[in-house]
């Protein structure tokens, strides 16, 4: 029975510590899904702007509609953004995660087919004799 009462502080100590280690990574993994979700909205409401830049109405029907299907507002992104600017790794974080998003969000212009490349030994075509 006394070594009960030698090993309770040992085992409380070790429950403390994987209880805090849990809960730590459980945040972590919050704010890192937070910050992901916002980035990602952030991200089509930069390309909606471009987007409707010349009609107001139909961007902000649109921005509605992206805001609704993520489930955040704009005082929501205002906020995290607000709070995360006196943590520059973590609002550097949040940017380049906006700027990844926009990227990978923006179309590409189409491809010019290889055969139609122009190489440095091409001689230009003369121009029409016009006399």
């Amino acid at each position: 029975m006394i070594w009960i009462k030698r090993a309770l502080p040992f085992v409380v100590i070790v429950a403390a510590v994987f209880g805090y280690r849990m809960y730590d990574q459980y945040r972590e993994r919050k704010q890192a899904i937070e910050t992901r979700q916002y980035a990602l909205t952030t991200a089509h409401l930069w390309l909606a702007r471009a987007k409707f830049r010349n009609d107001p109405q139909m961007y902000d029907s649109f921005r509605d509609s992206i805001l609704t299907a993520y489930g955040v507002s704009t005082e929501e992104i205002t906020e995290f953004a607000r709070r995360h600017q006196d943590q520059p790794e973590r609002y550097d974080a949040y940017a380049r995660l906006v700027q990844k998003y926009v990227d990978s969000l923006t179309p590409l212009p189409p491809r010019v087919p290889q055969s139609e490349v122009p190489t440095g030994r091409q001689v230009p075509p003369p121009p029409p004799d016009s006399g």
